[in-house]
Protein backbone atom coordinates (compact mmCIF):
# COMPACT_ATOMS: atom_id res chain seq x y z
CA UNK A 1 0.00 0.00 0.00
CA UNK A 2 2.97 2.28 0.45
CA UNK A 3 3.97 2.37 -2.90
CA UNK A 4 0.45 3.98 -3.57
CA UNK A 5 -0.28 6.40 -0.39
CA UNK A 6 -1.84 9.32 -0.97
CA UNK A 7 0.51 11.75 0.74
CA UNK A 8 3.43 11.53 2.98
CA UNK A 9 1.97 11.06 6.58
CA UNK A 10 -0.21 7.93 4.73
CA UNK A 11 3.47 6.81 3.44
CA UNK A 12 4.99 6.70 6.46
CA UNK A 13 2.41 5.20 8.58
CA UNK A 14 2.08 2.49 6.02
CA UNK A 15 5.71 1.50 5.66
CA UNK A 16 7.07 2.70 9.51
CA UNK A 17 3.78 2.07 11.30
CA UNK A 18 2.51 4.91 14.13
CA UNK A 19 5.86 5.01 15.34
CA UNK A 20 7.18 6.34 12.27
CA UNK A 21 4.82 8.57 11.68
CA UNK A 22 4.82 9.83 15.12
CA UNK A 23 8.80 10.24 14.54
CA UNK A 24 8.35 12.02 11.71
CA UNK A 25 5.43 14.29 12.84
CA UNK A 26 8.14 15.25 15.58
CA UNK A 27 11.06 16.04 12.57
CA UNK A 28 8.20 17.99 10.55
CA UNK A 29 6.80 20.11 13.96
CA UNK A 30 10.80 21.02 15.14
CA UNK A 31 11.45 22.23 12.09
CA UNK A 32 8.48 23.96 11.19
CA UNK A 33 9.27 25.72 15.17
CA UNK A 34 12.70 26.50 14.03
CA UNK A 35 11.17 28.28 10.24
CA UNK A 36 8.56 30.15 12.25
CA UNK A 37 11.07 31.91 15.09
CA UNK A 38 13.56 32.87 12.41
CA UNK A 39 10.64 34.18 10.48
CA UNK A 40 9.39 36.08 13.27
CA UNK A 41 13.01 37.51 13.26
CA UNK A 42 12.73 38.78 10.06
CA UNK A 43 14.01 35.88 7.96
CA UNK A 44 10.62 34.66 6.71
CA UNK A 45 12.54 32.28 3.90
CA UNK A 46 12.81 28.80 5.61
CA UNK A 47 9.17 29.01 6.79
CA UNK A 48 8.19 29.71 2.81
CA UNK A 49 10.21 26.81 1.55
CA UNK A 50 8.95 24.59 4.37
CA UNK A 51 5.04 25.66 3.59
CA UNK A 52 5.39 24.88 0.35
CA UNK A 53 7.18 21.52 1.65
CA UNK A 54 4.15 20.65 3.42
CA UNK A 55 1.70 21.56 0.26
CA UNK A 56 3.71 19.81 -2.44
CA UNK A 57 3.71 16.66 0.26
CA UNK A 58 0.01 16.39 0.16
CA UNK A 59 0.46 15.31 -3.09
CA UNK A 60 3.97 14.00 -4.13
CA UNK A 61 5.46 10.76 -2.11
CA UNK A 62 9.35 11.40 -2.75
CA UNK A 63 9.89 11.02 0.99
CA UNK A 64 12.68 8.62 1.67
CA UNK A 65 14.85 9.23 5.15
CA UNK A 66 17.23 6.61 4.17
CA UNK A 67 17.54 7.23 0.45
CA UNK A 68 16.92 11.43 0.64
CA UNK A 69 15.39 13.45 -2.45
CA UNK A 70 15.64 16.44 -3.17
CA UNK A 71 12.22 17.77 -1.34
CA UNK A 72 13.88 15.83 1.92
CA UNK A 73 17.54 17.71 1.22
CA UNK A 74 15.78 21.37 0.48
CA UNK A 75 13.75 20.55 3.91
CA UNK A 76 16.97 19.44 5.92
CA UNK A 77 18.64 23.48 4.02
CA UNK A 78 15.73 25.07 4.73
CA UNK A 79 15.82 24.50 9.14
CA UNK A 80 19.79 24.44 8.91
CA UNK A 81 19.57 27.81 7.39
CA UNK A 82 16.87 29.09 10.01
CA UNK A 83 18.57 27.35 12.73
CA UNK A 84 22.23 28.94 11.78
CA UNK A 85 20.48 32.68 11.28
CA UNK A 86 18.96 32.19 14.39
CA UNK A 87 22.53 31.22 16.43
CA UNK A 88 24.29 34.28 14.60
CA UNK A 89 21.67 36.47 15.36
CA UNK A 90 21.51 35.43 18.97
CA UNK A 91 25.35 35.61 18.95
CA UNK A 92 25.19 39.41 17.87
CA UNK A 93 22.61 40.10 20.20
CA UNK A 94 25.20 38.98 22.98
CA UNK A 95 27.90 40.99 21.86
CA UNK A 96 25.93 44.06 21.29
CA UNK A 97 25.17 43.98 25.55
Amino acid sequence: IYEDALNIFVDELARFGALGLVTFMGVLVLGLAISLRAASAQFAAPAAVLATYLVASQADIHNDWIHPSFHTLIFILAVTAAGAWLAERSSRLRGSK
